[in-house]
């Protein structure tokens, strides 16, 4: 169902459940994944486009 998101590269929603941060973007990641390089690369893609607060 998400498939043409997914291949747009646009972010989907894993769960229709929303909680509110005050942030405009989280990850979730299993602690043992947190150090990869790939999802470091993510969270400081999200860290440089998320407003200054």
């Amino acid at each position: 169902m998400a498939q043409a998101d997914l291949d747009a590269g646009r972010p989907i929603a894993l769960s229709p459940v929303s909680v509110r941060l005050g942030h405009p973007y989280c990850a979730f990641m299993p602690p043992a994944k947190a150090d990869r390089a790939d999802g470091a690369a993510l969270v400081g893609l999200l860290v440089k486009a998320a407003p200054a607060t």
